[in-house]
């Protein structure tokens, strides 16, 4: 009797287990059952894909087959300027003038000024896009330059003209002002920093571009205005689209040309400035077309801390070289050179409208401008000024990043 219900128990508990219900019981599967009793090995799992995105290798963006990159408009404000420089380069040589209407008709891109014909059919122009409160500023310049380009003896202190003291030509050197000053770099690095920087930092990649339409084509384009207005600052940087490229390294223009100096200097201090820059103009681009926003701002977050190094270091380097130069010419030419990229700094605004607050004090960029900059007799630097203002811009640089 006793073993008739031990068989009897046992039936049963195997009939209870053979009976359980089987099915997933992983709560993190996709088909878990709440109701099954016994795993039978069918659990399934969606695994996240991480939000993976293309980076190419060079600045090429397509859409349905076609280019999506547009930045003609700084393209063409790069040749303006190039067209602007030739032009004062002339009168490097006593006795050649330029004239300051020409000069004025190449910055507002009117009157047809330009050699090249796709230049003056072109709708954009410098002025136009020059930080406005230093418009007047820059054609008071282009004035006193060409009064400057008149002048019939060679330029001494207090005295503008063509400065050759150190040049070995009695007839050629650089135009300089009364205070040394040289027109062409002054000029150049000015435009530089009060159009191309300034339209990058304040207008293209400003606090305005994440409000920017990433989702509909501007009318009759291939891109949106997001994808455009990255392109336009990429534009300004000057750089070929695969910078830095040995073969098209010398393509490089204007900030992009002084980067790969610093990318190149013999200390080594800025060794990949170059990869880092461009890495971030593309993934930034690329990041907008995924539209991974957080990617994207990391990206521009890069780009602008890295061109203000650029120029910071840049100003930099040039004070050193005029500390080493035994020729006035040079000197003159360097200090005018560390002084225009000083100036530029000024154009990334703390608490502007750039997406990232400036990663110079520029207050301290100010108090090396008031030892060597406009105004200033540079004639009667002396090298104690030049390391006094370098160790101004370097404090202005308190993370270090300009060495």
């Amino acid at each position: 009797m006793q073993y008739k219900r031990l068989l009897l128990i046992t039936t049963v508990a195997v009939l209870a287990i053979s009976c359980r219900k089987e099915g997933c019981t992983d709560p993190a599967a996709d088909n878990y059952s709440s109701k099954a009793q016994k795993d039978d090995g069918t659990c399934t799992y969606t695994i996240p894909t991480p939000s993976g995105y293309d980076i190419p290798t060079t600045y090429s963006f397509t859409k349905d087959g076609s280019s999506s990159v547009n930045y003609q408009g700084q393209l063409d404000r790069i040749g303006m300027l190039d067209e602007m420089l030739v032009e004062i380069k002339k009168a490097n040589t006593l006795g050649t003038s330029v004239s300051a209407t020409l000069l004025k008709d190449m910055f507002a891109n009117q009157n047809s000024p330009f050699i090249n014909a796709n230049l003056n059919a072109s709708t954009k122009n410098l002025a136009g896009k020059c930080f406005a409160s230093d418009l007047q500023f820059f054609n008071d310049l282009l004035d006193s330059l060409s009064v400057a380009s008149m002048a019939s003896d060679t330029a001494i202190p207090g005295r503008k003209g063509v400065l050759v003291t150190g040049s070995g030509n009695p007839t050629s050197g650089k135009l300089v002002d009364e205070n040394g000053l040289e027109y062409k770099e002054f000029v150049e690095k000015g435009i530089m920093g009060s159009v191309f920087y300034y339209q990058a930092m304040e207008t293209y990649l400003s606090q305005d571009l994440p409000n920017d339409d990433n989702a509909t084509n501007e009318s009759g384009k291939n891109y949106t205005p997001m994808e455009h207005h990255f392109d336009e600052a990429f534009g300004y940087f000057g750089a070929p689209i695969d910078f830095p490229s040995a073969t098209s390294i010398g393509d490089a223009k204007y900030f992009a040309k002084y980067c790969n100096k610093r990318n190149g200097d013999v200390d080594g201090d800025y060794a990949g400035i170059n990869k880092k820059i461009m890495d971030a103009f593309l993934k930034g681009r690329a990041a907008i077309v995924a539209k991974e926003y957080g990617d994207r701002d990391e990206a521009i977050k890069v780009i602008q801390d890295t061109w203000e190094q650029v120029i910071g270091a840049t100003a930099v380097e040039y004070l050193r070289e005029a500390k080493n130069d035994t020729k006035v010419i040079d000197r003159m030419h360097h200090l005018s050179e560390g002084i225009g990229m000083m100036m530029a700094l000024k154009y990334k605004f703390n608490g502007g409208n750039s997406l990232n607050a400036p990663i110079s004090d520029f207050s301290h960029v100010q108090m090396a401008l008031a030892i060597i900059g406009p105004g200033v007799n540079l004639y009667n630097v002396t090298n104690n000024d030049i390391d006094t203002a370098i160790g101004h811009v370097l404090m202005a640089f308190s993370g270090g990043q300009v060495k």
